[in-house]
């Protein structure tokens, strides 16, 4: 690199990377550059990972993520890192559980090129539950307390599903153990959910009287209700919590024990928690190396949602998942040139926020001309052979630098949100970062109904504030 460029890199924007690189944005680019002298630093986990990080106000939940220092070392799951292969298929899995029956109108008719098979033959589930126990699935998680007195769990983030749901006791019939789990007997205030109740939504529910049972076929359980604790949080504990009681009949192989719903869903804790004027919820999620933390807050008054650097995207409703939140994209750049999308394409009402599913997920009539952008962009680089579902792959091993294209998304109200480095590529090994294979980490929508599904990997470090009264979805870069 020339003296001419480094200089005028160090006049902009720095992005602390792993302990082996760092890297600068350059307008509308992302240049990585290793650093041998910090290849031998280490970062130790701090003492309390579910603390508040220091500076961060009382109003916040400490996020961790599944693979970090923080997370317990007892997680059987930790022992490796997931694959890409094995996060694509979940990613599947979950999409095609969440769109399943729906097709989004006025759509082109385009077909993206099929995956290329995995070196296991793995093939595609044709079907999905989202709220699967496996490698690549709920990443991001909160410490919460349920009954009284309060029993503390993990709990998984979810924005989707409609309805929290908890592993309780007593075990499925059969069953001796199913720990972890909620004890349902040792809360005072624990109460079931009868189906005349409005909180209960399930189809196969008959009489005033009967027990409310899950609304997920792959589920067995009921719905009830109890206290819900969100400590440290300002919001206190949460009466009459309407959850999902999930019965199982052995022991978990992972410590997190549910999920924690932040949908549009009248029964979420984001909806519980809403007031007038305030935004509903806001969650920054934790890159998965070292002993970052991220931070989720409900119905907090943030003073920092209107500064300058926040960019915003208007929220709209989509009456086939209403439970979902939309987005008003109307365009996206790579490197700064615009990505051409068919006018047929309607991306203004069916792109889609998730915090489970991982990577970004495309209509293939606007992945398509990404992809192809991106690999013109970048044919000076050696390539790698793709994974399952992530088809433009490269192999930054033996380089001292490198630079990429950025993509940003543009909304309806002339806002904009720049995806950067670490957020557009998915690394083979965490832990080493951009300088080993890397994966370009969108991917074509999964399935005949073509949405758009922006995942977490493209929101982390960046705090995504939801303000569901005001229409609009706040992103703040580089809060945690």
């Amino acid at each position: 690199m020339s003296p001419t460029l480094l200089f005028f890199c160090l006049l902009l924007l720095p992005h602390l990377g792993t302990s082996d690189h760092f890297s600068y944005t350059l307008g509308s680019r992302q240049l990585f550059i290793r650093s041998s002298a910090r290849a031998q630093a280490s970062v130790s986990a701090p003492a309390t990972c579910w603390s508040v990080p220091s500076g961060v106000t009382n109003d916040r939940l400490p996020v961790v993520h599944r693979l970090s220092q923080c997370w317990p070392p007892n997680d059987a799951d930790k022992s490796r890192n997931p694959s890409a292969s094995d996060v694509y298929l979940q990613d599947v899995s979950r999409i095609r559980s969440l769109f399943a029956g729906r097709t989004a109108t006025g759509q082109a008719d385009v077909q993206a090129p099929a995956p290329a098979p995995s070196a296991g033959g793995v093939t595609l589930p044709t079907k999905g539950t989202p709220v699967a126990q496996a490698p690549g699935v709920q990443d991001y998680t909160v410490l919460v307390g349920y009954g009284t007195p309060a029993q503390t769990f993990p709990m998984g983030l979810e924005t989707s599903l409609g309805l929290s749901l908890l592993r309780c006791k007593p075990c499925a019939a059969g069953s001796s153990s199913c720990d972890p789990a909620f004890d349902t007997t040792k809360s005072s205030t624990f109460t079931r959910v009868p189906c005349g109740s409005p909180n209960c939504r399930s189809s196969n529910c008959s009489g005033s009287s009967s027990v409310c049972p899950l609304p997920f076929s792959e589920l067995r359980g009921e719905v009830v209700q109890d206290v819900l604790t969100l400590t440290p949080s300002s919001a206190g504990a949460v009466q009459d919590f309407t959850f999902g009681c999930v019965a199982v009949s052995q022991p978990s192989t992972r410590p997190v024990v549910g999920v924690l719903d932040l949908s549009r869903d009248s029964r979420s804790v984001a909806s519980r928690l809403a007031t007038p004027g305030t935004p509903a919820f806001s969650y920054c999620l934790p890159l998965a190396r070292g002993s970052s933390r991220g931070f989720l807050s409900i119905g907090a008054n943030r003073p920092n949602y209107g500064a300058s650097d926040v960019q915003h995207a208007p929220l709209v409703l989509n009456p086939d998942f209403p439970n979902m939140y939309f987005i008003d994209l109307v365009g996206m750049s790579l490197g700064g040139k615009d990505i051409p999308i068919p006018p047929s394409v309607n991306t203004a009402k069916t792109t889609a926020l998730d915090v489970v599913a991982k990577f970004t997920h495309l209509n293939p009539a606007v992945y398509v001309p990404l992809r192809d952008a991106f690999r013109e962009d970048m044919k000076e680089y050696p390539t790698a052979p793709p994974f399952h579902g992530l088809d433009t792959c490269y192999n930054f091993t033996g380089l001292n630098e490198f630079t990429i294209p950025l993509v940003r998304f543009k909304f309806g109200n002339g806002e904009s949100f720049l995806v950067f480095g670490d957020q557009m590529l998915y690394y083979e090994d965490p832990t080493v970062g951009p300088f080993s294979v890397a994966c370009l980490a969108f991917t074509a929508f999964p399935g005949d109904e073509q949405y758009n599904v922006i995942g977490s990997l493209a929101q982390t470090t960046t705090e995504v504030v939801y303000d569901v009264s005001g229409g609009k979805v706040g992103f703040i870069p580089f809060s945690c």
